[in-house]
């Protein structure tokens, strides 16, 4: 599995830091405006909120719920499907959208584009996300969370009516995706 590989390489090089002393942070510093850091640390204390959600609903054995929350609180998009949730957009506006953005994504890098996009949101009157506004490597950790989002999604989605052991470890696999590039991340960067 790809995604396996590339987490490990992002888990080892996040590690390498991790044993800092506050006097001694030798993490990789980020220096943003005020503004910038206020929504890149609600993004994530959001973002902190949805993985609880999705652990309450994996404890549940709530599958759907636990596809939805990947698919729209912690995968690709997450801010602007968020808002068409609350705008009170249906599902099949939302499969559309997210169909829409993984086209989109398709075609950046079909034509080599691998730098930040446009993103979503400000095609339509939202901010700017703040992963656009990041060090590539900063932004690459945040793809691959986003990316790990959408795999664990699809392991949820792929669960039959009566959920098995495997199914249970797939969908693990997936969160623990998410975690360990969150783990990776945090342990590689600070933002000041």
């Amino acid at each position: 599995m790809k995604t396996k590989t590339m987490l490990a390489a992002i888990v080892a090089v996040g590690l390498s830091g991790a044993s800092a002393s506050a006097q001694d942070d030798d993490r990789f510093l980020i220096e943003v405006d005020e503004a910038t850091q206020a929504l890149l640390f609600a993004d994530m204390r959001g973002l902190t909120e949805s993985l609880d959600n999705l652990m309450m609903a994996l404890a549940e054995g709530d599958f759907e719920q636990v596809a939805r929350i990947g698919e729209i609180d912690l995968g690709y998009g997450h801010v602007k499907l968020q808002a068409m949730v609350e705008a009170g957009a249906t599902d099949e506006q939302i499969t559309a959208m997210r169909a829409q953005m993984k086209a989109n994504r398709e075609a950046r890098a079909a034509a080599g584009n691998t730098g930040p996009g446009p993103g979503m949101g400000a095609l339509f009157g939202i901010p700017v996300g703040v992963g656009q506004k990041m060090p590539d490597d900063f932004r690459l950790m945040g793809q691959a969370m986003h990316g790990s989002a959408e795999d664990m999604a699809t392991a949820a989605r792929a669960v039959g009516e009566t959920p098995t052991a495997a199914d249970y470890q797939a969908v693990l696999e997936g969160v623990q995706g998410i975690t360990g590039t969150c783990v990776a991340c945090h342990a590689t960067f600070r933002v000041r």
